[in-house]
């Protein structure tokens, strides 16, 4: 059975109880009474009326209209007299209503003597001896008595009229009053409480106001029907009318809110909703300054939001909310009780059920209902939800299937694009072996210039593509960051060289020598950045500063003396195919992606890439990442003796002297000037000579009159005349000057074993198949093998490969990963299960982590990205040819 049909069958199931309720009134109407009453009625007491004498009844005259109670309040008497047939205990108490602030009972005899006083009331601190009932118990004989009782309360909600019962027929009569009550404000309780809780977690505004409209509720029918005041002993009489002031404003809000009703899309409902709002504001005003008018003003309140939610649901309904026609259904099942405590001003003299029980059940009525109302929408909500949710998956699915299909697409054209290149780039490679005159040299240079652009111009596209994709992973390793900054220096040295522009490194002697990061992405981030500097430098200084930053992190500044940037332009640099303007794209070439991928990926390592420029004067990008220090055993280097010898203020030299005591090595600083030189006299072990701004012939003089002062010398020299013949009888060091340099040669000289300079290994023995279904590169690739000395074979066909390895196992394989027939995964794994057991290097134009991945998991041992360079051949070779 779905929430609508329980809901529908609820409401039949009230209608039907109302129903029932309503005739047992009328049958009890009807009823004989038990006390035979001979007068009754309102009066005004006589000016000489003393209740503690004897007092003569029949002067005291009922039926005066000006007598009758008043609901705003005040103070009213009423009499009441009896014929009491048969002996016995009888309890007096009200009928219609137990909305009293304080009443007396006196009782007369049939001389006019009075034998009891009973007192009582919200107000009052007497306790009652019947739960949620003002009745006493007297102790009558058969005769004539006379009742006057004295009421004195703030307001009252109905007239409340006196009347005697036998106490056990009041003890049955009140039972089913007392059920209504306690089962009444059980309902506010669990299901106020429930939807308070509820509020703070679902945040939904209906709950909120539907629970304080529930409190209100609550606190008034607790006071009136002495809950609060026989259980709690709270005595304060407002709690009938003020709260109810408060849940009225709840109530329209909380139709608003279920009926979905808003200034945009219900302007006229949601404007009367708001005055209606304000008229009920206006009422808790004026109950401050005539608290007797309160209760009147609930009255007006509750016939306020009953029209209004009336209206509601009936305009919404027709606009096909279906939220709106169950409302209606809960207005309508609260409608036939609330009818009937409207319409009663009294009801049966022996019949103990008062209004309040009837208003009670007309209001737990509806709450019950609202409840069901509200678990309705709630459920479609989340049904509504769940339908959002399969559909968002479906589309995820969707979405998952073609990025699929993407990342498929742009490895294919990755491929056929890096195949040609790669035939391109490494027959430059062997051709620029064999030429030896100048023009023919330039124009490969140039074909070798354009590859690499259109080759970085596909890694960027592809770089961006990842990252937007959220594809791109990092792979966090330690790593020797002293090398990684000289060789981003070194890189870029012979260009600057080229233009006539001083680079230089400036490295913090406090910076740790290793660090923990992904060293790929930081150096594809400084390879942007430096060779940006060089583009648009044409003449000063391209400068690269590293030093310690907060925490853990570690600061790269790229400083320029280029073209700058335009204030108005900064900004847009890192968006990608964003250049300042058209004319430097013309000028300059590229495609604007490169620093809109180096800032994405500071941002992937949690750090930053900023820029601060000045047109035509060139500009400062700051690279900020966190690189924790991977610790690494310390050099003491301290029984060297070191001196360096330079022109005064070389600041390649003053950065030498900076870095010694990293190692533990204090040096001697001496200077070449004409001044200084014919007093020097010093026999290190090893001499660092920095010529500074002394010519070529100047410099070789140095070295022949300080070549024998030390056991070795270094003459740190320009790159440009790194290759000089003439410095023969020195060890050189092409400047610019770096730490890792300096570390370099000073290990050597430790353990010559330990130095990191490059060892070139003798391939002459070593066997390699080699295997690529493209006939143009292998070709390539078995001649860039047999360039560096290696035997090697190729086969365009992965069986014959195969076959080949099973039958005489080469030293190493070099495998295309993709292949027609069988590619170079399932190649591996076939040769892995033959028990080859050789070195195994993936041959690939996909460059992806995902591509990695699958060759590791397939058994590869190493990965060759199209296209490849003769040492980044010869490199990987030397790492797995043990020859």
């Amino acid at each position: 059975m779905n929430q609508k049909s329980e809901l529908h069958m609820a409401g039949r199931t009230v209608i039907v109880c109302s129903l029932t309720i309503l005739l047992y009134l009328i049958s009890n109407m009807l009823a004989a009474a038990p006390v035979q009453r001979l007068r009754q009625g309102w009066f005004n007491p006589p000016a000489d009326l003393n209740l503690n004498a004897q007092i003569d009844i029949q002067s005291i005259q009922t039926g005066d209209e000006s007598a009758n109670i008043k609901l705003t309040g005040g103070v009213f008497w009423y009499l009441t007299q009896l014929a009491i047939n048969e002996s016995g205990s009888y309890v007096i108490d009200f009928n219609n209503s137990s909305v009293i602030g304080r009443f007396s009972h006196f009782i007369f005899n049939e001389h006019g003597k009075k034998i009891a006083e009973y007192s009582g009331g919200i107000q009052s601190k007497i306790k009652n001896p019947f739960m949620l009932r003002h009745g006493r118990t007297m102790e009558l004989d058969s005769g004539h008595y006379t009742i006057i009782t004295k009421l004195d309360s703030p307001f009252f909600l109905a007239q409340p009229v006196p009347s005697v019962t036998p106490l056990e027929q009041y003890q049955s009569s009140i039972k089913f009053g007392n059920l209504i009550t306690l089962t009444g404000i059980g309902i506010f309780i669990s299901l106020g409480f429930y939807y308070a809780v509820l509020s703070l977690f679902r945040f939904r505004p209906a709950d909120i106001f539907y629970s304080t409209f529930i409190l209100g509720n609550l606190i008034f029918n607790s006071t009136a029907l002495l809950v609060l005041s026989d259980i709690f002993g709270l005595r304060w009489f407002y709690s009938i009318s003020i709260p109810i002031l408060f849940s009225n404003i709840a109530y329209i809000a909380f139709v608003l809110c279920l009926l979905d009703i808003n200034y945009r899309q219900h302007p006229r409902l949601f404007v009367a909703g708001i005055l209606c709002i304000v008229t009920l504001t206006g009422h808790i005003l004026i109950s401050i300054l005539l608290p007797n008018q309160s209760l009147e003003l609930d009255r007006y309140g509750v016939a306020l939001f009953s029209v209004f939610g009336f209206t509601c649901g009936v305009i919404r309904i027709f606009q096909g909310n279906m939220t709106a026609r169950l409302y209606m259904i809960a207005n309508i099942t609260f409608l036939i009780p609330a009818v009937i405590s409207i319409s009663l001003n009294s009801l049966s003299s022996d019949f103990n059920l008062l209004i309040e029980h009837i208003g009670l059940m007309a209001v737990a009525t509806e709450v019950l209902m609202l409840a069901l109302v509200l678990n309705y929408q709630v459920g479609q909500l989340y049904r509504d939800k769940e339908e959002a949710l399969e559909t968002t998956r479906n589309a995820l699915g969707a979405a998952e299937k073609a990025n699929a299909v993407k990342n498929e697409f742009l490895a294919n054209v990755s491929h056929e694009i890096r195949t040609p290149i790669t035939g391109i780039m490494g027959a430059l490679e062997l051709l620029k072996l064999k030429i030896a005159n100048k023009d023919g040299l330039e124009l490969v240079r140039i074909i070798d210039s354009s590859s690499n652009f259109l080759l970085s111009l596909i890694n960027d596209i592809l770089d961006l593509s990842k990252i937007n994709a959220g594809q791109l992973e990092l792979h966090k390793t330690p790593f020797d960051l002293d090398r990684l900054l000289s060789e981003m220096i070194e890189m870029f040295a012979l260009t600057a060289t080229h233009k006539n522009i001083f680079i230089s490194l400036d490295q913090d002697p406090a910076l740790p020598s290793s660090a923990f990061g992904d060293e790929m992405r930081i150096r594809q981030i400084l390879t942007n950045l430096l060779g940006n500097s060089l583009k648009f430098t044409s003449e000063g200084e391209v400068r690269l500063e590293v030093k310690r930053g907060e925490n853990s992190d570690i600061l790269f500044k790229i400083k320029d003396t280029g073209i700058g940037i335009a204030a108005d332009k900064v900004k847009e640099i890192f968006n990608p195919f964003t250049q300042t303007d058209s004319s430097i794209a013309r000028r300059f070439g590229g495609t604007g992606l490169g620093l809109s991928i180096a800032q994405k990926l500071a941002l992937m390592m949690d750090g930053t890439l900023s820029v601060s420029s000045e047109e035509g004067r060139g500009s400062e990008f700051t690279l900020s990442i966190p690189l924790p220090e991977h610790p690494v055993s310390a050099i003491n280097l301290a029984y060297l003796k070191v001196a360096v010898l330079s022109e005064q203020g070389d600041t390649e030299a003053q950065k030498i002297i900076q870095d010694l005591p990293f190692f533990g090595i204090s040096a001697e600083h001496h200077f070449h000037d004409p001044e200084h030189i014919s007093q020097l006299d010093f026999t290190p072990d090893i001499l660092f000579i920095f010529p500074g701004q002394s010519s070529i012939p100047e410099g070789k003089e140095l070295l022949e009159k300080f070549k024998h002062q030390a056991n070795r010398v270094y003459h740190w020299i320009d790159i440009a005349h790194y290759h000089d013949p003439d410095f023969t009888d020195a060890q050189l060091v092409s400047l610019p000057y770096t730490r890792f340099k300096l570390y370099s040669l000073l290990i050597a000289e430790l353990n010559p074993s330990h130095s990191k300079t490059r060892r070139v290994t003798d391939f002459s023995k070593a066997s390699v198949i080699a295997v690529d279904d493209n006939h143009v590169n292998l070709q390539i690739l078995v001649s860039m093998l047999h360039r560096i000395g290696v035997s090697a074979t190729g086969f365009t066909r992965p069986e014959q490969a195969i076959e080949a390895a099973i039958n005489s196992p080469p030293d190493c394989i070099i495998m295309d990963m993709q292949m027609p027939t069988l590619d170079g995964p399932s190649a591996t794994r076939l040769l892995r299960q033959k028990q080859i057991s050789v070195p195994i290097i993936a041959y690939t134009a996909n460059a992806t982590d995902m591509d990695r991945k699958i060759c590791v998991e397939s058994g590869m041992n190493d990965f060759l990205i199209k296209p490849v360079k003769l040492e980044v051949l010869r490199s990987t070779l030397s790492r797995w040819l043990n020859t």
